[in-house]
């Protein structure tokens, strides 16, 4: 898969708008790349051309942080509709012996996509009239956007969400919380591990001084105990 994918939906999601991010540190915004490189995951077949793509929430807040023309409330409705979800976008293709891609169709794309949490569940992708109204039409007119910009690839990236919350209204995948969950496309399965790095600000060790992972509990340098 070509490196420009994941730099031009960066650039696409750039003109959106959402609220602050609220990592560990409150006045946190992450780094949309190294999010970015978090939550995107490709088959590392040389004929294919799959991805995933992880959206949570927190990557609508970091990329609107900044956004001077959407107010808080108009960003913080936004989140308000995707929360429930665990979002994905994700496309699968198979490249020819003359590098042409045949993609998938997104209803064939569905029928083998499902999430496996670390408790052992399935999830199966929503139907789309069990979504939210905010949340379907935020899909429908992100997908000409991407087309324009993506052109083939674009025009086969679909939107798939899954309900995230579970009876007690916790988050069924948490990106600041310790676990993992492998999404399942065909035959292949993609695979996180939690919490997400880079929504926690680095620290620095109280002892030598080295810039720390913000989900680190001890320093790898020295063994101290990392505060939090």
């Amino acid at each position: 898969m070509s490196l420009r994918f994941p730099s031009a939906l960066g650039l696409l999601l750039g003109l959106l708008a959402v609220a602050p991010a609220h990592a560990a540190d409150p006045a946190y915004v992450p780094s949309l790349d190294q999010l970015m490189h978090d939550t995107m995951k490709s088959d590392p077949a040389p004929n294919r051309v799959d991805m995933v793509w992880w959206i949570p929430t927190d990557f609508w807040r970091a990329t609107f942080a900044t956004n001077p023309d959407v107010s808080a409330a108009q960003a913080q409705k936004m989140v308000d509709a995707l929360d429930p979800y665990a979002m994905f976008a994700v496309v699968q293709g198979q490249m020819g012996p003359m590098g042409a891609v045949e993609f998938k169709e997104g209803a064939e794309v569905r029928a083998g996509l499902s999430l496996k949490t670390a408790f052992g569940t399935t999830l199966v992708p929503l139907a789309e009239d069990k979504l939210g109204g905010d949340a379907a039409l935020f899909a429908q007119l992100m997908k000409p956007m991407l087309a324009r910009m993506l052109g083939p690839m674009g025009e086969h990236l679909e939107f798939y969400f899954f309900d995230n919350k579970d009876a007690k209204g916790s988050l069924v995948v948490d990106p600041r919380a310790e676990g993992a969950f492998t999404v399942q496309v065909g035959t292949q399965p993609f695979a996180w591990q939690l919490p997400l790095e880079s929504l926690f600000a680095p620290v620095d060790c109280a002892k030598c001084g080295r810039e720390l992972k913000g989900t680190w509990s001890y320093c790898p340098y020295d063994g101290t105990k990392v505060k939090k």
